[in-house]
């Protein structure tokens, strides 16, 4: 039987785990190096919102594991869909931020990421992408269109946000020599903050927030070649 703590099961999390975070690893890639947003979001898009969503269902099992309860069932994985903001929620949730060796460091990575308005901005467009999103112009072609913004929209807003919130860049990316120097400003913003919160919930699994079995595996979910 594939429990919890078998080999089979170590397997099965150790190869989910190294997914989630080669997905997430390709799509920071992508975002350190874009040029244009019209070429790039739907494709670090697609990597990220899969690489969220599996680096957060395995979160909620973890936090269930360390409660005593079993692991989710694939139906209740099915139920929040890929939905990332809804995963997101239900993770943070979970968290005893209490525990751990370090519960301050901790909070205040907590704290940092909830008053951080890209990250809002970012895993909204992600959520859109990995929900319905990401068929939102073949819906069109199929006359049946979708009432809510694509998500490359929102991604594209999430941008002209950072821009809006810096005068001086703003003026640079005006300029033909300053737009390349200025896009990396905002590739670096735009990465810092999926950065930060991807490593929040891995600092959340290596200082014991969900117990020995996630600090076990935490490794599994680091961030490598991004």
């Amino acid at each position: 039987m594939n429990t919890p703590g078998s080999l089979q099961w170590n397997l099965a999390l150790i190869e989910e785990a190294n997914e989630a975070s080669a997905l997430f690893a390709h799509g920071l890639r992508i975002i350190k190096a874009t040029t244009y947003d019209y070429d790039d979001a739907s494709p670090a898009m697609a990597l990220l919102a899969l690489g969220a969503e599996k680096l957060l269902k395995l979160t909620i099992g973890m936090a269930r594991l360390d409660r005593g309860e079993p692991w989710p069932s694939k139906n209740h994985m099915q139920r929040i869909r890929h939905r990332v903001v809804v995963a997101d929620a239900q993770a943070r949730a979970q968290l005893d931020l209490t525990r751990g060796t370090v519960p301050y460091h901790i909070q205040a990575r907590r704290a940092a990421i909830e008053a951080d308005p890209v990250i809002a901005a970012e895993l909204n467009a992600l959520d859109r992408f990995g929900d319905q999103g990401r068929f939102y112009f073949l819906d069109s072609l199929g006359d049946d269109p979708q009432v809510q913004p694509s998500p490359r929209s929102i991604w594209a807003g999430m941008v002209s946000s950072i821009l809006a919130a810096d005068v001086d860049l703003s003026a640079q990316m005006n300029t033909q020599d300053g737009w390349k120097a200025g896009r990396q400003v905002i590739n670096q913003a735009v990465y810092r903050s999926l950065f930060d919160w991807w490593e929040f919930y891995r600092a959340v699994w290596m200082t014991g927030v969900l117990g020995t079995q996630a600090k076990e595996f935490s490794s599994a979910i680091r961030l490598l070649r991004h």
